[in-house]
């Protein structure tokens, strides 16, 4: 936890990526601190290490000069390009020529969230020779094993069901594979979990914040209110389509939540571990109608 005040810089804030990647702050605040801390899972550090990457915060990145592609998307000046996420008040200015080796990004303070900071380190764990996938890892009676796939596969499911009989937690979003080594380790980020995922496993469940149950029972009330009254003929005076088809979305998003590891499964047994883990199996997971489970040979 930091105690600095959210507007005071603090000296020096380093995040070590498993000894791969060294990340500085600079000219952080204790609450850009804490955005970094949350996006990765890692704790910051005040211990002076050599930097692959520089995150330096500023009040304003880009300018009166700049021109925009798209709206609100991506912007350039003469000397630099900016992504932008309006809808997260966030702007990262950042050398595409540099990625890979050490570079500088360039973020607004007050945003929520970081753009392309995942893929930047992806990028450069590869270069450190680190293979980025996208899979959820778990230790599960001594063997580590890996679940990869398409969006919205099982993934994080088949992780969760693994949890809950004494697996040890590696990672849910990305995992980063040694191959030559036969060894992995992963990010303890946040996990988002949905309402259908945490029905299945009242354990985890429970362990949600009141807000973030309360979050989701109403999402799925409003959700099922407005897709029944879209069926009735009086509610099209009321609540057009195109009303309709903007604001389901933004409703459904509301039905999931994020959860850090070490609050979903914390404790003794079963604190997460960051460590590397033999890489002893792999799964490319695969959602289907039916309710059975199967595993194939590939």
């Amino acid at each position: 936890m930091i105690k600095q005040a959210e507007n005071s810089t603090i000296e020096r804030p380093h995040i070590d990526v498993h000894g791969t990647v060294g990340i500085e702050l600079v000219d952080a605040t204790a609450a850009d601190c804490e955005l970094v801390s949350h996006a990765l899972g890692l704790t910051i550090s005040h211990a002076a290490a050599e930097a692959d990457l520089r995150l330096r915060f500023a009040d304003q990145v880009g300018g009166a000069s700049e021109r925009l592609i798209g709206r609100d998307d991506v912007a350039f000046t003469d000397d630099h390009f900016v992504v932008i996420r309006s809808g997260h008040r966030a702007r990262v200015q950042l050398p595409f020529d540099r990625i890979g080796g050490p570079c500088e990004l360039l973020y607004q303070r007050g945003g929520s969230s970081l753009p392309l900071l995942l893929p930047t380190i992806n990028v450069t764990m590869m270069d450190r020779g680190m293979l980025p996938i996208h899979a959820s890892a778990f230790r599960f009676q001594g063997q580590g094993a890996l679940v990869t796939g398409w969006a919205h596969g099982g993934k994080t499911t088949a992780l969760l069901g693994f949890m809950s009989n004494g697996a040890d937690f590696i990672s849910d979003d990305w995992t980063y594979a040694h191959l030559g080594r036969g060894q992995m380790h992963g990010l303890p980020k946040p996990l988002e979990l949905s309402d259908r995922q945490l029905a299945e496993l009242p354990l985890y469940r429970a362990r949600l914040a009141r807000g973030q149950r309360w979050q989701m029972r109403s999402a799925r009330l409003a959700e099922q209110v407005i897709q029944r009254a879209a069926g009735q003929a009086w509610s099209r005076n009321v609540m057009p389509r195109a009303v309709t088809k903007h604001l389901l979305p933004a409703i459904q998003r509301r039905r999931s939540v994020e959860v850090s590891p070490r609050h979903l499964f914390g404790g003794p047994a079963s604190a997460p571990e960051v460590g590397r883990c033999p890489v002893n199996a792999i799964f490319f997971a695969m959602s289907h109608t039916s309710s059975n489970i199967e595993v194939a040979p590939a």
